[in-house]
């Protein structure tokens, strides 16, 4: 995750909001939106979120999800050999290729294409069937000294997948990866596990953490050290710190924000600005009325009829 993917994507997310707000504006003259760029600091807190939520859980995508016919093209172009599995749901995989009961155990079909990548479907038991694509492979060459007379290019895969495996497994215990249709949004995802991992090996072997739980301390604490300035930034603004929980929330980062408005200086509060709505009968009733009293623990304006009155100062 280079600085450089890092402006390409806010590039293209300004560029996109900027688009759907040009159009919205357009389809509703009397109410237009204003876009606000996406910066920098937000962008690293929407990444400490996705990485913090991977903490309660998610969903694991083995290494089988990248495997197509197009990356192999490209590898071979490049002078680089792949092998890997293959889902089932691929398009480039021909009907006799997939699950079929009539098949026999320990079979292989063997496919090729353009004399320099081949694909292999071999069914290890009953309705199940493990196809393989590989750049390496170019013959019909199984183990005949083996009962299950598996073909070559399963053999060299399973024989080279540990690291692939081991990365799968990491990634699968705490992974941002969720649930979507939309294909960049899955790259992006797994781009962000990969790089919160490498970045882990990278401070493990340079600061050893001897502790049972290191990875996920280290991904609390790259959370934190993400989040933190967009905090900060948000802290100066009392509309966002009236809120009980989101001052909780900020207090929990080690956030020092501003004081809230007491009984001692609620004149002063009051006269700062106009005289706002009771926030209670705006949002449950729809009416406005209008006070000049405010509530001294989360800020808001609030009525008579809303509110107890604890102590009345001298006038």
């Amino acid at each position: 995750m280079t600085e450089e993917i890092i402006h390409i994507v806010l590039r293209e997310t300004n560029r996109k909001g900027r688009e759907v707000t040009a159009a919205w504006n357009l389809a509703n003259p009397t109410k237009k939106k204003e876009w606000k760029p996406v910066t920098v600091k937000e962008f690293d807190a929407f990444v400490a979120i996705l990485l913090y939520a991977g903490l309660t859980g998610s969903n694991h995508e083995p290494d089988n999800f990248f495997t197509t016919l197009n990356l192999a093209r490209i590898l071979l172009r490049r002078k680089t050999a792949y092998g890997g599995t293959v889902r089932y749901n691929k398009t480039f995989i021909p009907q006799e290729f997939k699950k079929n009961p009539k098949r026999t155990i320990n079979s292989t079909l063997f496919g090729f294409n353009e004399g320099d990548i081949s694909l292999c479907s071999y069914v290890p038991k009953k309705n199940k069937v493990v196809t393989v694509l590989s750049t390496m492979h170019y013959t019909c060459l199984v183990d005949e000294q083996s009962e299950k007379r598996k073909p070559y290019a399963i053999l060299d895969y399973n024989a080279n997948k540990c690291g692939v495996d081991t990365i799968d497994q990491m990634l699968g215990t705490y992974s941002c990866k969720r649930a979507t249709q939309r294909w960049p949004l899955a790259m992006f995802y797994n781009m962000l596990d990969v790089a919160a991992l490498a970045a882990f090996t990278i401070y493990n072997e340079m600061k050893p953490i001897k502790r049972s739980d290191r990875r996920r301390s280290f991904l609390l604490l790259l959370t934190k050290q993400l989040a933190t300035p967009n905090i900060e930034e948000s802290a100066l603004n009392n509309h966002i710190t009236s809120y009980p929980r989101i001052r909780n929330a900020m207090e929990a980062f080690d956030v020092r924000v501003l004081p809230r408005p007491m009984e001692g200086n609620l004149a002063s509060f009051a006269a700062s600005s106009s005289r706002p709505s009771c926030r209670l009968c705006r949002s449950e009733y729809g009416r406005q009325r209008k006070t000049r009293a405010y509530c001294f623990r989360c800020g808001n304006a609030v009525c008579g009829e809303h509110s107890t009155l604890l102590h009345r100062g001298n006038t």
